[in-house]
């Protein structure tokens, strides 16, 4: 098997000085992964952010060769997903039969965050191995993306895009499901390569432009939060609790892009989202945030019947990480406990950790199920917002979209 939960976890082990059990995983690792034995049609996604992601943030932090050994096996399966005549990635890959595809449900099309959040990784692996088919597979899907032509506006990209030809599908665009990490890899990608590629610069800066002006707006409550358009020009009153990732975009821009000219504006922008999102806790019977809210123009946010549930995410709890690195202000501590405190409350159980049916009932009711993301994320970033800021440095290190930390390059030249 994949092994999911375990290599996910494994940085987290090591950051929490959990040795043993580290050791425990790493023995499995050696003994059973083996990409070329697997007969699940997995993500190709999801298997780069968590599983090569979590093996090369283990080989970064540890230099226990296995875990390179094995990124680079499982990555040298999912590469057959980036054969296409633009570059842009399959979505789904067969790991038994090789075959990569796009699901019916998209219309056959690929996804915007899958296509464009998969570099840091290939990067990274490029780094370490010498080879880069890993870094010019990633560039060519991430670039290919920024020339497509057909953007809702500039620096807006919209959902769902072909890989056969160079075309965007629809207008539907946000920053939320689908999207969110292509434009926090923006950023990330620039910082990775210590800020030496402007193109990934120009890319982020046009897209944190086009979502304040055309995607941010204030509720009745007077919080700031972040829509989707259905067009080009109708914007749907919603946010994603995915889309609570930009607080710590934002912030991240404004604390380390030295001649951000808008640097006060940004590092405002990653408050009030992070303040909405954290309201958003508070607002529930449980203190647990639902998948996500709406904004009605009479009362502001609200919660939505349908998205009430709660599945352990960590976008809050990751911008709060940021903001409290940054400012060093003890409110986004406290914040991060009182999350953390309600996680104790109402979703722990006897094996673990479980999401929560509804999170404005008074008699809570479990989902029995844990995903990966909370080992890898949720719990790592509220650790690291009560550690010093010295453990794991943003000064030297980027975290992929599942919070797996990576170094960050002085030397740019050896991904090209």
């Amino acid at each position: 098997g994949m092994g999911l939960t375990i290599i996910d976890s494994l940085d987290t082990l090591w950051i929490m000085d959990m040795k043993d059990e580290f050791k425990e995983a790493r023995e499995w690792v050696e003994k059973n992964f083996n990409p070329y034995q697997m007969t699940k049609t997995v993500s190709v996604f999801e298997t780069t952010i968590r599983v090569v992601g979590g093996l090369l943030s283990a080989y970064c932090l540890s230099k226990d060769e296995i875990f390179l050994k094995k990124a680079a096996e499982i990555a040298d399966v999912l590469l057959l997903a980036y054969d296409t005549p633009t570059g842009i990635p399959f979505s789904d890959i067969d790991l038994e039969k090789k075959v990569a595809s796009n699901p019916d449900w998209t219309n056959k099309a690929s996804i915007l965050a899958q296509a464009g959040s998969v570099q840091l990784e290939l990067r990274t692996l490029t780094y370490y191995t010498g080879n880069k088919k890993y870094s010019e597979a990633g560039d060519r899907a991430f670039f290919a993306l920024d020339s497509v032509p057909g953007k809702v506006h500039r620096g807006i990209y919209p959902f769902y895009v072909r890989n056969e030809v160079f075309r965007f599908e629809s207008e539907a665009s946000g920053i939320g499901a689908m999207a969110d990490s292509f434009y926090e890899y923006m950023l990330k990608l620039y910082i990775q390569t210590n800020q030496t590629e402007p193109r990934f610069k120009r890319m982020y800066l046009q897209s944190t432009s086009a979502i304040i002006k055309y995607l941010t707006r204030k509720s009745a409550n007077n919080l700031i939060y972040i829509g989707e358009l259905a067009t080009r020009t109708d914007l749907v009153k919603k946010m994603d609790h995915l889309a609570c990732f930009a607080g710590a975009m934002f912030a991240l821009g404004a604390a380390k892009l030295s001649d951000l000219k808008d640097a006060d504006i940004h590092m405002a922008m990653g408050k009030e989202i992070t303040k909405t999102c954290y309201h958003g806790y508070r607002m529930t019977k449980t203190g647990l945030a639902p998948e996500l809210w709406v904004f009605k123009k009479d009362v502001g946010i609200a919660l939505d019947p349908e998205n009430s549930y709660y599945i352990l995410r960590p976008e809050t709890v990751e911008s709060l990480f940021y903001l409290y690195r940054f400012t060093g202000e003890k409110e986004y501590q406290e914040w991060g406990w009182n999350i953390f405190e309600s996680i104790e409350k109402h979703t722990k159980v006897t094996n673990g950790y479980t999401g929560v049916v509804n999170v404005n009932e008074d008699e809570v009711e479990h989902s029995d199920k844990m995903e990966s993301f909370f080992l890898a994320e949720t719990l790592k970033y509220l650790y690291l917002l009560f550690s010093p800021s010295d453990l794991i440095s943003l000064d030297k290190y980027v975290f992929n979209t599942e919070a797996h930390p990576l170094p960050i390059f002085s030397d740019a030249s050896r991904f090209t």
